[in-house]
């Protein structure tokens, strides 16, 4: 930015609505859009005009030839961000740190794990997963219910919990690419971040420490002498 005062507002869903937070505001000589650039994602807040502003952009193509002839600017931009603290990233963060194998990484290794998970959503009555599908994704809620059930005898229905906002579901289960034991029910509409097996596999080759981390945890998962658990989530 040249000239001129923006606004930076994130969006985050509750239970029955959608609350726009103002985080900050950019000046003369900041700059904003590098997280998409850098982590290859969508947009992760709205940056709105306050008055009149002028201001310099540089595309997508353009921006990976100058980071092809000069990397340290790829470097330099992760560290920037590693400063950022807006809500909906502390949220995620909070709550992924629940994960063994995630709470002691790095913080740049944190960020590309959490601004590489997609967003995505379910109509009240859907199923997140079934039994018996096999698992491929995790998931942390951001708005909704979420039920976790198991058809008893003579299909009889057994809520074993209920799961709501910062709850994780399949951790562990799409780490082996195990079979379901239960179902996951939505009691409302539910909106939530996703964690493919396949983004999990990229990322672990970027990442020595990751993979280091994510082996360990999954030796104690198939550990003769620990059971893994059926029920693979975090309240």
């Amino acid at each position: 930015m040249a000239k001129g005062k923006c606004e930076v507002k994130i969006a985050d869903r509750f239970e029955d609505r959608i609350e726009e937070k103002s985080v900050g505001f950019l000046g003369m000589g900041s700059h904003f859009g590098e997280i998409s650039m850098v982590f290859q994602c969508k947009r992760t807040a709205s940056v709105v005009a306050s008055n009149y502003i002028t201001c310099a952009s540089i595309s997508r193509p353009k921006f990976y030839e100058l980071n092809s002839v000069y990397p340290i600017i790829n470097t330099l931009m992760r560290k920037q961000v590693e400063k950022y603290s807006d809500p909906l990233k502390c949220f995620m963060e909070m709550n992924l740190n629940n994960m063994d194998f995630f709470k002691s990484l790095p913080k740049l290794v944190k960020n590309d794990f959490i601004f590489s998970m997609k967003q995505c959503s379910f109509d009240k009555g859907e199923f997140i997963y079934r039994n018996e599908e096999c698992s491929t994704e995790m998931f942390l809620i951001q708005s909704g219910c979420v039920e976790i059930q198991q058809k008893q005898d003579k299909g009889v229905l057994f809520v074993i919990e209920k799961l709501f906002r910062g709850s994780i579901i399949n951790h562990n289960s799409f780490l082996m690419n195990d079979d379901m034991d239960t179902d996951a029910y939505c009691k409302t509409n539910v909106h939530c971040y996703s964690m493919s097996l396949d983004t999990l596999k990229f990322l672990r080759n970027k990442y020595d420490i990751l993979d280091n981390e994510l082996d360990k945890h999954e030796r104690k998962l198939v550990d003769v002498n620990k059971r893994e658990p059926a029920i693979d989530y975090i309240i």
